[in-house]
């Protein structure tokens, strides 16, 4: 099977970070329980996570270089599910120096205990590379009320706020009695609730009814997929593609 039909080469380089650090994540595990089964040995690991830093300092830095020569504020990768621009390198070189400096102070301790090195250092890097997607993913997703919902829109103007909203206030009560969860009052409490939220749905950006899970899915899927097709959100594609054409990103 081709593969590069459904992954490019930019998708590649938009999570050479991540890669870098589950391979020597996985090295170190491998090593630990094959290669060093004496826990004397296992302190040698530490080399295995000052190189994976090397490594996935290197991928951040051709990354870094190609935002700046290129001209571009962003590069996506797999669909728009991955965004890496300035904010998400600083953050992923403030990860870097943390997971490194984490792994170099625990020495000693693990040093002496004799035990845990492969778990451990692998859990570092492990951990990073999850942060590495969290700083660098497109889609957050705020399962908040509607006060909060608010808070986000004040602070985040670029934030996308859906309002999941019951078929009628009847099935709501249906729903909230067949849990069998919470007392009389509590079904009251929270049906009031509800109806003082449902009066902020116009300021929301979309509106999805939350009759069948499947459609309620769905809809929320095209919601996502309707704001990764705004210009602004996709200006790293576009760009690239203009380039190909001979055309500058904003002319006209």
């Amino acid at each position: 099977m081709n593969f590069s039909q459904f992954y490019t080469s930019m998708d590649h380089f938009t999570i050479i970070p991540a890669l870098m650090l589950c391979l020597f994540g996985c090295a170190i595990l491998l090593f630990d329980f094959m290669i060093f089964p004496d826990p004397r040995q296992r302190k040698w690991l530490l080399i295995f996570v000052v190189a994976a830093e090397a490594f996935t300092g290197w991928g951040l830095f051709r990354q870094q270089t190609w935002l700046s020569s290129s001209g571009v504020s962003s590069i996506t990768g797999f669909s728009g599910s991955v965004t890496v621009d300035g904010f998400g390198i600083f953050f992923n070189w403030i990860f870097l120096v943390a997971a490194l400096l984490v792994a170099l102070v625990s020495y000693k301790y693990l040093e002496n205990a004799g035990e845990h090195h492969g778990e451990y250092y692998g859990l570092i890097l492990f951990a990073q590379s999850g942060m590495y997607f969290l700083a660098t993913g497109t889609d957050l997703v705020l399962v908040i009320e509607v006060q909060g919902a608010r808070q986000v829109r004040r602070h985040t103007r670029s934030s996308v706020l859906v309002f999941l909203l019951p078929p009628s206030a009847e099935t709501l009560e249906q729903r909230l009695r067949s849990r069998g969860e919470d007392t009389e009052a509590q079904i009251r409490r929270r049906l009031a609730v509800a109806r003082e939220e449902v009066r902020a749905v116009s300021e929301y950006d979309y509106v999805v009814v939350n009759d069948e899970v499947e459609d309620c899915v769905g809809r929320l899927r095209a919601v996502i997929v309707a704001e990764r097709a705004k210009p602004d959100v996709m200006s790293g594609a576009v760009a690239s593609i203009l380039a190909s054409f001979g055309v500058a990103a904003g002319s006209r």
